[in-house]
């Protein structure tokens, strides 16, 4: 069994996972809404049913234009009962800035709290056009993520400039 504390704090995203014995497994830190890109597609330690996987992959692909898309009912519709569970929060002060965090042992539970997190703040995901990996945005004309794209340490936005030059 995994315990999972999860917050976000300024534009930041906190997750971190230890087991039943207190040991942290993992302590990552995303940019505001990339921490559900990481737990479907690059996370090995977590297994998630693939139903749901791919119904998230889903809304991710739609998601790419808040304006255009209906976001919103569509989350309203397809993930309804996220809507429905009930999530074990408190407001802790961390870096002496009030959160609010999540506590769950179970993946599907931090997953329906990220799906209604899309829906509050409206966030977009976006295909990177050089790594081709998703990514959170809430600029309709973002084309490049923030990951390491090479060697040198330049990200995918910064070799993406030099493209269009």
């Amino acid at each position: 069994m995994k315990r999972i504390k999860y917050y976000s704090s300024n534009r930041n995203e906190v997750l971190e996972i230890s087991d039943i014995h207190g040991n942290i497994i993992k302590s990552t830190t995303y940019t505001q809404g990339n921490c559900l890109v990481d737990l479907l597609f690059d996370d090995k330690c977590i297994k998630i049913n693939p139903h749901l996987k791919a119904k998230i992959t889903c809304l991710l692909n739609v998601c790419n234009d808040y304006l255009k898309n209906n976001i919103q009912v569509m989350i309203e519709e397809e993930f309804a009962f996220a809507f429905e569970q009930s999530f074990t929060c408190r407001y802790e002060f961390i870096e002496n800035k009030l959160c609010r965090v999540l506590y769950t042992e179970n993946i599907e539970t931090l997953l329906w709290y990220l799906i209604i997190s899309i829906y509050e703040t409206k966030t977009m995901y976006k295909k990177c056009s050089n790594c081709n990996k998703y990514f959170a945005t809430k600029y309709q004309r973002a084309k490049y993520c923030n990951r390491i794209a090479c060697i040198n340490g330049r990200t995918c936005r910064e070799v993406g400039v030099t493209k269009t030059k």
